[in-house]
């Protein structure tokens, strides 16, 4: 326990010492043998540069569980075949793959491991977040010990080798002139490389290195998974600091790609990022939307409206539906269009699993039958993929964040490689994704939202605040039901930061309401329930402030007030047995978490 606890953080002390107490006595109380280390060890490591797992594996291992050795011990190729003899779970393959990452990551860099060991503990980290540190340490110091023995060389070794053989002029560059394209996706062993061409030959003549022409779009920049830092081309210094030039910025602002009005869009969608390079987009003026249409980025649901059922059948459903009412619009705008479908993940242009065509997925062969009498080319690409592409209009799947994203193994590995990308972060990447998605386009951009699973980022176009992007929604109000932002839950969103959202859901009595953290298993689920809209009995409840709560649900749009209870709920209309009076009260009225208050009903035009 750290010392600074008593003085600084008298409640953290507690409860650290009632967790202690508790664990301690659980491990009595159950007759199993545990290790116990101190605040005192993980300090003395840091001083000796000792590894803290190797001082946990021997303090396990003097339990009399031999099974467990030192790090020096371990043979990576046996330990994979025990893991898979013993079917181990989805988790320590997880472990794998974080600590492989954070390996490939930690050897793109050129800064010594002391200023990456400082900058480490400099960082607002957690103790996931150290923990995967200390121990992707030893592996992968073992790891350069194995290539160096062995005389071979990984992939990032060969940068690292050649900037190295630069560095101490064993090799001097000859060329003159150095182009580089797509330079927002270097690493930095790649980024201090290239400055190492530059060098000039002599002291005395500055001039006598190679001049260096690097095109690059920091909008762009969505290959950080690989190692890309965006840093690098916003600042476009040496990385490893042994090589100073002097750098002119020319910004090329006219796109021949698309129109002025997704240009506009895009530009202000961007620049929301942190660090985003403000800049101005010129477009094709030729290229602006339909006039009947005007807007250039369309938001719709997957739910069809009675029309969109008469016109495309109930049967089909989901993503698919949003995409065959997309195709006839273009079909009215544009003859012999192209259409470009992008999504997150491949599963998304993939035909759904599920019963009539729901889900995430998409019905290939249903869209292609549709395209051909439409007179409309279909192409399907995920985002990374599409990048460098184009097409008159994209329809952009929206089925929520990357399910990689939502595990706390890869969020915890994310906050690991924020060491290495500076202040860039998954969140400000994913913002990029949807950047790029949106500039394929020539005229229009279809956001197709599926349910309750849309990305936060829909949610930001859709609100529009200071009107700064062109969004609109009636040209697909015949077809589809308009996009309904996410409502986040209220128990979950007390307790932590959270992506857990109410949704829809049929019950045998008709639609209620529950918290998505169901979805993550019964051991997660708050418990969170609500009524659905007691006025069209299918809407879902938004919280718009005042304590009031309104039906998202466009034909309704039905208010009530909230009740005052430990999570206010929206309240039902109730009548008074004595008087028979109608009133306001809570919807758990008859339960023992129900609250008392109640509200005078008032007959209003909105029904409040």
């Amino acid at each position: 326990m750290p010392p600074q606890w008593d003085e600084d953080e008298p409640s953290a002390t507690e409860k650290y010492r009632r967790e202690r107490h508790w664990k301690e006595k659980l491990h009595t109380s159950l007759r199993t043998r545990f290790a116990l280390t101190e605040y005192a060890d993980i300090q003395r490591c840091l001083q000796l540069g000792a590894s803290f797992p190797h001082l946990l594996l021997q303090r396990i291992a003097e339990q009399g569980r031999q099974r467990y050795q030192a790090p020096s011990q371990w043979d990576v190729r046996l330990a994979i075949e025990l893991l898979k003899a013993e079917q181990a779970d989805q988790r320590h393959w997880q472990i794998a793959v974080e600590i492989d990452a954070w390996i490939r990551a930690s050897r793109q860099q050129v800064k010594s491991d002391f200023a990456l060991h400082a900058n480490f503990f400099k960082k607002d980290t957690v103790e996931e977040t150290a923990a995967l540190f200390r121990l992707a340490r030893p592996v992968m110091e073992r790891y350069v010990q194995h290539l160096e023995s062995t005389h071979t060389v990984d992939h990032e070794g060969t940068i690292l080798k050649a900037w190295q053989y630069l560095r101490d002029n064993t090799v001097r560059p000859q060329w003159k002139v150095v182009l580089i394209d797509e330079y927002q996706d270097v690493n930095p062993a790649q980024a201090a490389f290239v400055h190492a061409l530059l060098k000039p030959v002599t002291h005395k003549l500055p001039s006598s290195g190679a001049r260096l022409t690097a095109v690059g779009d920091d909008w762009q920049a969505i290959f950080g998974f690989q190692g890309g830092d965006v840093d690098l081309i916003r600042c476009f210094n040496d990385p490893a600091e042994t090589h100073q030039g002097f750098s002119e910025r020319i910004e090329l602002k006219q796109s021949h790609r698309f129109g002025q009005a997704i240009a506009d869009s895009t530009r202000q969608f961007v620049i929301q990022g942190k660090g985003a390079i403000a800049r101005t987009v010129i477009g094709r003026p030729e290229l602006d939307p339909d006039a009947r249409w005007p807007a250039s980025i369309i938001l719709a649901s997957t739910r069809l409206t009675r029309e969109g059922e008469r016109r495309l059948g109930k049967r089909h459903a989901g993503l698919t539906a949003g995409v065959l009412a997309v195709l006839i619009r273009i079909g009215e705008q544009c003859e012999d269009a192209d259409v470009l479908i992008v999504a997150r993940r491949n599963a998304d242009l993939q035909k759904p699993e599920m019963l009539d065509n729901e889900g995430p997925g998409i019905d290939r062969r249903t869209i292609g039958q549709s395209a051909a009498r439409l007179g409309v080319s279909v192409t399907y690409s995920t985002v990374h993929k599409a990048k460098g592409t184009e097409a008159d209009y994209v329809i952009l799947l929206d089925t929520g964040p990357p399910h990689a994203g939502r595990l706390a193994a890869n969020r915890v590995l994310d906050r690991a490689l924020r060491v290495f990308r500076g202040h860039d972060t998954a969140d400000e990447e994913e913002r990029r994704i949807w950047y790029v998605a949106l500039t394929r386009a020539k005229r229009k951009v279809y956001i197709i939202v599926d349910g309750d699973r849309h990305s936060l980022l829909a949610d930001e176009l859709y609100y529009n605040k200071n009107g700064h992007y062109d969004v609109g929604e009636d040209e697909l109000a015949e077809f589809l039901e308009p996009m309904r932002p996410m409502v986040p839950c209220p128990v979950c969103i007390k307790k932590e930061s959270t992506t857990a959202v109410l949704a829809m859901r049929a019950g045998h009595s008709g639609y209620f309401v529950g918290c998505t953290s169901y979805d993550s298993g019964s051991t997660h689920h708050c418990g969170h329930t609500e009524r659905a809209c007691g006025h069209c009995g299918q809407g879902l409840m938004i919280r718009i402030g005042n304590g009031l709560a309104q039906c998202q649900a466009p034909n309704c749009k039905q208010t009530v007030p909230l009740c005052r209870g430990t999570t206010p709920r929206p309240m039902v209309v109730r009548t008074n047995r004595r008087t028979d009076i109608p009133f306001w009260g809570c919807q758990r009225y008859g339960t023992k978490r129900s609250c008392k208050w109640t509200v005078r009903k008032k007959s209003t035009s909105n029904g409040t």
